[in-house]
């Protein structure tokens, strides 16, 4: 007799999409840190991602635990950091991953974002 197939379960982890609402052109960077990032000290991301145009969507596998994101703008130039002191940056507020959940999010940034605000990211049902 034939096995049912076992259902593949994704890995934890964190999907989502990021977009900029706004007259500006650039690119957008996204990343992830597993602890909240201290002022004057260069983060260390545990994931990711760089868009050379002012939206996209991303997935990262990561274990559970707690994990901070943080996306910004970068205006008429690449995608990489710093922020400079004109970009609007979005800090989510702290998501929590469990085993065998995919987390989703969404981020929009807007040019009232300029500073850096944070908001709730994690779109809920």
């Amino acid at each position: 007799t034939a096995v049912p197939p076992t259902p593949t379960v994704p890995p934890p982890g964190i999907a989502g999409s990021v977009r900029y609402d706004g007259e500006s052109t650039g690119g957008v960077l996204v990343f992830a840190t597993d602890r909240l990032p201290e002022p004057n000290v260069a983060p260390a991301p545990v994931a990711i991602v760089a868009f050379t145009e002012t939206s996209g969507e991303f997935r990262w596998d990561l274990p559970p635990g707690t994990y901070h994101i943080i996306a910004f703008l970068t205006i008429d130039r690449p995608p990489e950091g710093p922020p400079h002191a004109d970009e609007p940056v979005v800090r989510c507020a702290p998501i929590e991953i469990v085993s065998d959940e995919t987390v989703a999010v969404r981020i929009v940034l807007t040019d009232g974002d300029i500073g850096g605000q944070e908001r709730s990211c994690v779109l809920t049902d």
